[in-house]
């Protein structure tokens, strides 16, 4: 059996605030640049791109606020002053979420996960949250070569395997992969195309499953995650 859960994460008090200012950013930004159409469809994608990853961790978005890049000029005041020191999942909804999911799993099942993000920089956070938990993992991502990727599958779904996590990039692996040594996975973050959702969703309900599936979609209430999973999922559903 297959179950499919929608968690909505609420902002925490740093995210909303980044949130808030930069969407006041690129509103007075847009309005210069009305005439450049454009130079305005490239940024309002960019910028989209930003929200999306702030709503993963405000970490992800730190290195454009340093450099004062446009739209981004007045965010670092907001930083708590030991922010970046260390990886704190609490700066995080989703993260804190994703946190508690997998402690709770480890400690009452022996289930493993997959999880799946679209942003190299998520991947290095997961890998940050293994690593503060003690959680083996294994990472796959876009620098793998074909041959590489065959021994991480071959090391995961081994039922002898101590890795309790699989990270996994949706491009470099959202099609083909069978990771049945896993029966939860969590979708970080919603791609433009929802076809790619369902085929990196697909990893873990493949021939050879023994276990129930739980696939988890993790979404940032009231804001862009939330709207624009919304949005994509009336997009691929109409009839319902």
């Amino acid at each position: 059996v297959k179950y499919e859960l929608i968690i909505c994460c609420k902002l925490t008090e740093l995210q909303e605030k980044l949130y808030r200012q930069l969407i006041s950013a690129f509103s007075k930004g847009g309005k210069q640049k009305e005439q450049l159409s454009d130079k305005i469809t490239g940024t309002a994608l960019s910028f989209i791109t930003n929200l999306k990853k702030l709503c993963n961790h405000p970490q992800l978005i730190l290195n454009k606020c340093q450099k004062k890049e446009e739209g981004f000029e007045d965010c670092l005041k907001l930083f708590p002053g030991e922010f970046g020191k260390k990886f704190e999942p609490a700066f995080s909804g989703k993260m804190k979420v994703l946190d508690y999911l997998l402690a709770a799993t480890r400690a009452t099942t022996n289930d493993k996960f997959v999880l799946v993000s679209n942003y190299t920089q998520t991947i290095d956070a997961f890998v940050e949250l293994c690593q503060l938990r003690r959680y083996p993992y294994i990472r796959l991502d876009g620098t793998c070569t074909i041959k590489q990727r065959a021994k991480l599958v071959e090391k995961f779904n081994d039922p002898e395997s101590v890795e309790y996590v699989f990270l996994l990039s949706s491009k470099a692996g959202g099609c083909g992969l069978n990771l049945i040594g896993a029966n939860r996975l969590i979708m970080f973050d919603p791609d433009w195309n929802p076809a790619n959702d369902d085929q990196a969703m697909a990893r873990v309900w493949r021939d050879g499953q023994k276990k129930n599936c739980f696939i988890y979609r993790l979404l940032s209430v009231k804001f862009y995650s939330y709207s624009f999973t919304k949005y994509v999922l009336i997009s691929y559903f109409p009839e319902q």
